[in-house]
């Protein structure tokens, strides 16, 4: 268990995974894929050596993001989460990311319709965003991004693209200090 650093589940179809994640002290990397039915994270939840964590098609265990206990993940760089489940309506919620987080994605969130401000307080060091495929994503949060922030990226997201095109989007001087900013 201790020098396993990478684990990728694909195709899990129990409720529960069959070890628990924890027991895994140097695991650097998590991804799971179509995991319909897993509701939680094992016993003690993640371990603390996790850097990246990829979720994608994990309907259950995305529904229940706010008990993964993600913040006290001080070790935790890297966050893609993919939601074309639609369990997602409004994201990041207050005490989700820890402050270590530097790049967070969100690939085609159906249902996304809110980036939480509050919700991006924490990471203190987030460098990247990446927005892709979220259809009904209205807008970024009015009170603006994280200074931090050095890159946006926003793909196939209608709504966005409209108001934050640059120079013709009405909301471009939001974000027009992010030093690149891809919109598509």
């Amino acid at each position: 268990c201790n020098s396993l650093r990478f684990i990728s589940i694909c195709g899990w179809h129990s409720s529960t995974f069959p070890f628990a994640l924890h027991l895994f002290t140097n695991l650097h990397s998590l991804k799971l894929d179509d995991c319909p039915k897993v509701e939680s994270f094992p016993g003690k939840g993640l371990p603390s050596s996790l850097s990246i964590l990829h979720i994608y098609r994990c309907p259950k265990l995305i529904a229940s993001r706010e008990k993964w206990g993600l913040f006290q993940l001080n070790s935790l760089k890297e966050l893609i989460v993919s939601d074309d489940f639609g369990n997602i309506g409004s994201f990041p919620e207050e005490s989700l990311l820890p402050p270590t987080l530097d790049h967070l994605e969100l690939r085609y969130c159906s249902k996304l319709r809110i980036i939480n401000y509050r919700g991006l307080l924490h990471p203190k060091s987030l460098q990247s965003l990446h927005i892709d495929g979220c259809l009904c994503l209205e807008r970024l949060p009015e009170e603006g991004l994280p200074n931090s922030l050095s890159i946006l990226s926003i793909n196939n997201c209608p709504l966005l693209k409209q108001l934050y095109q640059k120079e013709e989007g009405k909301h471009w001087l939001k974000i027009c200090h992010i030093p690149i900013v891809r919109i598509t």
